[in-house]
């Protein structure tokens, strides 16, 4: 077993609080503990710097570049955690394979949301999954919440790069868009 995985095998045995670094796609820290993983892919639930639970993320294993765990600022976050009594959200959903893993988040929280880092980093896409094969899938996209506006997307899975949900922004951006649903009918 490499060093790599077992130190991985370690952290979610510990449930250690955690920033984890893939400087090749994004200069964002994501900080959280880590709640599932597999040979593929590492599924983290966040937390953001004031201690509140900021949903999850699903990165690919081979794109982590740094994991830091320990030290003042990551002990302060823990105490905040603790003040706030904030749980982590530790979704239970299939990580073996990238299609699974999404209709699991699609089923689960009614949305997805996607980025494709190699291609753009501060760019993502959010929205419910309509139809899905082994190389795209279709996403009827939220827009921002000032444009709210829907499109349809075509996306290769190749160049997703990580999978959220649950963030506050993207639950309200969902809530938004339900809500403009049911004051249409």
């Amino acid at each position: 077993m490499s060093l790599h995985h077992a130190t991985i095998i370690k952290l979610k045995e510990t449930q250690e609080l955690i920033d984890l670094f893939r400087d090749g796609l994004d200069g964002n820290t994501l900080t959280g503990i880590i709640s599932d993983y597999s040979d593929e892919f590492v599924l983290l639930s966040l937390f953001s710097e004031e201690g509140v639970a900021n949903g999850f993320s699903l990165i690919y294993g081979e794109d982590i570049t740094r994991i830091r765990w320990g030290g003042n600022y990551l002990k302060s976050l823990n105490e905040l955690i603790k003040l706030n009594q904030s749980k982590p959200l530790i979704p239970s959903i299939p990580i073996n394979s990238l299609n699974d893993a999404l209709m699991s988040i699609q089923t689960q929280f009614g949305y997805v949301s996607l980025h494709t880092e190699r291609m753009r980093n501060d760019v993502c896409f959010i929205g419910e999954i309509e139809e899905i094969d082994q190389q795209v899938l279709v996403l009827n996209g939220y827009g921002t919440r000032g444009n709210r506006d829907r499109q349809h997307m075509l996306l290769a899975l190749d160049l997703i790069t990580r999978v959220d949900a649950e963030a506050p922004y993207e639950k309200n951006l969902k809530y938004l868009y339900t809500q403009r649903l049911k004051t249409s009918n």
